[in-house]
Formats: C-alpha cells, sequence, structure tokens
C-alpha cells in the first residue's frame, strides 16, 4: 500500500466520521476510481457525493479530473437532483479544508473548514 494511498485514506476516514458525528450515514468507496470517495446519506434525505483530496497548496484546477467525473455523475443517465457533489480540499500547509460544491457548471468554493476543529469533532465521536 502506497504511502499516498495511505494518506489520502485517512481523510476519506476522518470525513466520514465527521459526517457520521453529525447523524448521518456514510459509505465509504475504499480505492475508488469513480466520481465519490464518499456517499453521505444526510437525515434530511439529502445524498452527498464526496471526493477527498490533499494537496500543499494550489486551486482546484490540479483536480480537474475529479470535478469532470463529478459533474458527470449520473444513476441511468439523469442527473439526480437530490445528491449534491462535492470536493473536500485539505491544505495541508494551511492547515484548513476547502469545500467546493460542484454543479454543471464547474465548481465553486462554498466554505473554509478549520482541520483541526474538524479532528475535535471526530475524536469526541470516536471516544463517546
Amino acid at each position: 500500500m502506497s504511502r499516498n494511498y495511505k494518506s489520502g485514506s485517512r481523510i476519506e476516514y476522518i470525513i466520514r466520521d465527521f459526517y457520521r458525528a453529525a447523524d448521518c450515514e456514510v459509505i465509504r468507496s475504499a480505492g475508488s476510481q469513480g466520481a465519490a470517495d464518499l456517499v453521505v446519506f444526510k437525515p434530511d434525505g439529502g445524498v452527498m457525493l464526496i471526493q477527498c483530496k490533499k494537496t500543499a497548496e494550489g486551486g482546484t484546477a490540479q483536480f480537474k479530473d475529479d470535478v469532470r467525473r463529478l459533474m458527470s455523475f449520473r444513476v441511468g443517465g439523469k442527473h439526480m437532483t437530490h445528491i449534491t457533489r462535492w470536493l473536500y480540499v485539505l491544505r495541508t500547509r494551511a492547515g484548513v479544508v476547502d469545500t467546493f460544491l460542484v454543479s454543471d457548471d464547474g465548481a465553486a468554493c462554498t466554505m473554509r473548514l478549520d482541520w483541526g476543529s474538524i479532528l475535535k469533532v471526530v475524536k469526541g465521536y470516536r471516544d463517546g
């Protein structure tokens, strides 16, 4: 197992547990080559597809293939309106996670999350 795979899967597990702490059901697609690393089923009935990435710095341009796969996600050839598509990028130097909502028009940054705060929520969930 490569070091990059271990690092990437660690982020996926942390984001998975972050959503589980919020009473969501989460499925992780191990070693996924598909559209999403995580599928999140929210208590309100919404569904999220999340692709997790890690970088020292930079924008979403380096993840254009991942954004394209998320943009083109369909079920039976149909666009699913109740599914939101997200790209989560951990910026290791800044210690933040930028979240990008992916639509048919591309990816737009919606919020920046503090990585330390995410880790605290996950630790509380795992210890609880």
